[in-house]
């Protein structure tokens, strides 16, 4: 199954439709930029496990997050495939342009994080 996550960017900043999405092992992800005007970048940042417990340093991220291999960028789309064997838990994600800066979130996942989320959940057995 392929899921969609359409980001629409202003001079303003960034925003998902629905952001903290959540998608499965396998599943394939497309970012879709709009306007399709620049080559936008999906950026891991942070990774947040599942469950409660004592508040300890997050886990480090990998470059390509729960992605397979490096994700590919072709005009106004991001796309990956999510590892089946990936970690279940929340990756926090920024939007970066070709200049390298990291696009404002008008609606980030917290009321403190510049960052979309992308929950993958834990995978069937």
């Amino acid at each position: 199954m392929a899921i969609i996550i359409d980001i629409f960017v202003t001079p303003q900043g960034a925003a998902a439709r629905k952001n903290r999405d959540s998608e499965n092992p396998g599943e394939k992800v497309t970012w879709n930029f709009d306007p399709p005007l620049n080559t936008y970048h999906v950026v891991f940042k942070e990774f947040q496990p599942p469950g409660g417990g004592p508040r300890q340093p997050p886990p480090p991220v990998p470059a390509q997050g729960p992605f397979t291999q490096t994700l590919i960028t072709i005009g106004g789309q991001v796309t990956g495939t999510i590892d089946p064997n990936a970690q279940h838990g929340l990756y926090f994600y920024g939007i970066q342009d070709d200049s390298g800066n990291l696009l404002r979130w008008l609606n980030p996942v917290g009321t403190t994080l510049n960052f979309g989320g992308l929950d993958v959940p834990k995978g069937p057995p």
